[in-house]
């Protein structure tokens, strides 16, 4: 596994998938809980400089949304995190260049048995990825196992996922690092 990865990166780049099964899920017991906050973040995009050879930046600025489904035994068994009126921002600020997108809808975590730490988890995307200009549109389904890492003070699990799929269909291979480099070129 890679190191951990940020959920709100994780929504910058997919969608939520309703198609996993759920029997594996326990019976629902408490009414499911909701989080709401603000996002206004930038990151250096390392893997993209150093693809691209200058500085490359992603700010990802949204409304970010946590719902939590618990299980009879109180564990979170269902998570789904929504990012509203989002909207993805790639730069390079040595070219003086940038594209943008937007990205709203929600990501799935499902936790069989219910999350506690180094318990299994399934990551779910559904829907438009990424686009960069002059390159297709990614989007499609995903999926990735994962473990659960952390549990914060507010009960949502941190998920470390493989960086494999283990379901992958629709377009999902286009928005490659040459593809940002090249929107970024000038």
């Amino acid at each position: 596994m890679s190191g951990p990865r940020s959920r709100r990166t994780l929504l910058a780049m997919f969608v939520a998938f309703g198609g996993a099964s759920i029997a594996s899920i326990p019976a629902l017991a408490a009414p499911p809980t909701t989080t709401t906050e603000q996002v206004d973040q930038t990151f250096l995009a390392r893997a993209t400089s150093a693809a691209c050879g200058y500085q490359v930046f992603e700010r990802i600025v949204e409304t970010f949304t946590v719902q939590l489904f618990f299980g009879r035994d109180g564990r979170v068994v269902r998570e789904i995190d929504a990012a509203h009126h989002t909207t993805v921002t790639w730069s390079a600020p040595s070219r003086g260049t940038s594209f943008s997108y937007p990205l709203n809808a929600p990501t799935r975590y499902d936790y069989p048995g219910g999350a506690v730490v180094n318990g299994p988890a399934i990551l779910i995307f559904e829907g438009f990825n990424a686009k960069a200009p002059g390159s297709a549109a990614s989007a499609g389904r995903s999926a990735y196992e994962g473990i659960v890492r952390f549990i914060t003070d507010d009960g949502v699990p941190l998920v470390e996922t493989e960086d494999e799929p283990i379901l992958s269909n629709g377009n999902q291979a286009s928005f490659t690092l040459a593809d940002r480099c090249a929107a970024l070129a000038g």
